[in-house]
């Protein structure tokens, strides 16, 4: 894992921009304070000392498309510029899709089941 690559945790993807001395690691905090990464550190929520990260931490790559997963919803900016979501079902086949538009957000099936209101 390096400055720059993106990681997917159990609460969503974050981005790597610190990283002290080989193990300290800092996540970027652009989609706000996470209340459940919060529990996992002292201090802001996003920072971790030592080895804590891999407690949360599911998979690296410096390709944020490499960590999406069928269950996310992905906002993209088509080819008419215009936003468009896309729930992927098939990532193999979606990939394509992913990998020729610019990718705004992404909302992991993690994150959409932990707010969702499911209705009885």
């Amino acid at each position: 894992m390096k400055v720059g690559d993106y990681v997917r945790t159990i609460y969503g993807i974050k981005k790597v921009v610190d990283i002290i001395c080989g193990q300290d690691i800092k996540f970027d905090n652009t989609n706000g304070f996470d209340e459940d990464l919060r529990k996992y550190h002292d201090y802001d929520g996003i920072s971790f000392e030592g080895s804590a990260w891999r407690e949360i931490v599911e998979r690296t790559s410096p390709n944020i498309i490499d960590l999406i997963e069928d269950g996310d919803i992905v906002k993209i900016l088509n080819g008419m510029g215009e936003e468009e979501l896309i729930l992927i079902k098939y990532l193999e086949i979606e990939k394509p899709i992913l990998e020729s538009h610019k990718i705004i957000s992404i909302l992991t099936k993690e994150q959409f089941e932990s707010m969702e209101y499911k209705v009885e």
